[in-house]
Order: structure tokens, then sequence, then C-alpha cells
């Protein structure tokens, strides 16, 4: 996929530390069905996310976002990259 690995270990991760359930859904699609399919899991687990999610659902959506766009994340993302604008949209 041409993805760069080796930027996955400097991911900012300090910026995304009070990441919204709200922010990982429209990062994964908008929905809660595009989030569920984007990580594998039921519409249901979505549906019961905390409002501030988890480091290890953190760490969940920033895989699939790195899956779904492995030629652009960074530019879509910028939080997600080291020195990045914390919570920037597309």
């Amino acid at each position: 996929f041409g993805v760069n690995h080796s930027c996955f270990h400097e991911l900012n991760y300090g910026s995304i530390a009070d990441m919204k359930k709200t922010e990982a859904i429209e990062m994964l699609g908008g929905t809660v069905t595009a989030a569920a399919k984007a990580i594998g899991v039921s519409y249901q687990a979505v549906n019961k996310w905390p409002d501030d999610l988890t480091q290890k659902i953190q760490d969940r959506v920033v895989a699939a976002v790195v899956r779904l766009h492995p030629r652009d994340w960074e530019k879509r993302w910028p939080n997600l990259v080291p020195g990045g604008t914390p919570h920037a949209h597309p």
C-alpha cells in the first residue's frame, strides 16, 4: 500500500489523547456504520464507545486511518503527525 511504516512509532499520540468519539467516527467515514467497517467491529461496538476514547480505541482508529488513506493521511489529519495541528480535519 505504500505506507511508511517508520511513521507509526512517531505518531503524535499526545495531541490525540483526548480524541472524541465524534472525531473518530468522522475520521473513519462519518457514520457509525463506516467506522465499524473500517475497524472491523460491529455497529453496536462503535455505538458503545465512550465519548472520550480509550487509548486502545484511539490506536485502532489511527491504524484504520493509515490503512484507509495510505498516501495522504498525514495531510488529512496533521494532528496525527509529530508537530501537526491538533484536531485538524480535511
